[in-house]
């Protein structure tokens, strides 16, 4: 368990992070106020960011506190939007993530219209709860006039 591994690291020096125990250790240090173990976490998680993951990655290091993972998380979402936009992730975001997220001039895309596509594809997820949130989506999105 993450209270056993941060036990033994006070003994020995000794810390194993891995995907499985690094929300648990990330968790437990914070609690314990172990400012070197939460910052390795953080790192372990920065490393690892991905398309499938960052947006979760983004929530828990809000959760946690930890500004630097964050900011991390953020930029990657920036530069990877339209992977991160195809994501189970994204499209289960809430709308108000979706309409802050779209809205953001930092994104990384070739044209608007990936935005677009991005708002719609959520919007088609669920389309019967969701199609009431597409015209203010579509405020949010510069569009080129034709």
């Amino acid at each position: 368990s993450a209270l056993e591994a941060l036990i033994n690291f006070a003994y020995n020096g000794h810390l194993a992070i891995d995907q499985q125990n690094v929300q648990s250790l990330l968790m437990g240090a914070s609690f314990l106020q172990l400012q070197n173990i939460k910052d390795a976490c953080c790192s372990f998680l920065k490393e690892r960011l991905h398309p499938k993951n960052c947006l979760g990655v983004r929530q828990f290091a809000e959760t946690m506190m930890c500004a630097v993972l964050y900011d991390a998380a953020n930029r990657f979402i920036h530069e990877h939007f339209v992977e991160v936009s195809m994501s189970e992730e994204f499209l289960a975001l809430a709308f108000d993530e979706v309409l802050e997220l779209v809205s953001r001039d930092e994104l990384n895309v070739k044209a608007e219209e990936q935005v677009f596509e991005a708002a719609l594809a959520w919007v088609r997820y669920d389309r019967e709860q969701r199609e009431v949130f597409l015209p203010e989506l579509l405020t949010k999105i510069r569009l080129p006039l034709c």
